[in-house]
């Protein structure tokens, strides 16, 4: 319970100095994805790198958005 309080203010701080600067948002959600490299990252084809979803395609990655374009957030 703390922790999505906590990662949700983070993410509304994150969210704000992003505007102020005319950069992309993260999204409010923090998702559970599996590591990059891990057997299950390679089954779904998506994987947690660097705190951002990735998803997997033919020639490499791409940079998982929300409804609202604002790049999803992630934990392994």
């Amino acid at each position: 319970m703390f922790r999505n309080v906590c990662e949700q203010s983070d993410a509304r701080t994150k969210q704000s100095v992003a505007r102020i600067m005319g950069r992309p948002q993260p999204s409010t959600r923090v998702l559970s994805v599996p590591a990059h490299g891990t057997d299950d990252a390679k089954r779904y084809g998506v994987a947690c790198m660097g705190g951002l979803v990735m998803l997997r395609l033919p020639n490499g990655w791409q940079q998982a958005l929300d409804a609202e374009h604002r790049y999803l957030t992630c934990r392994s």
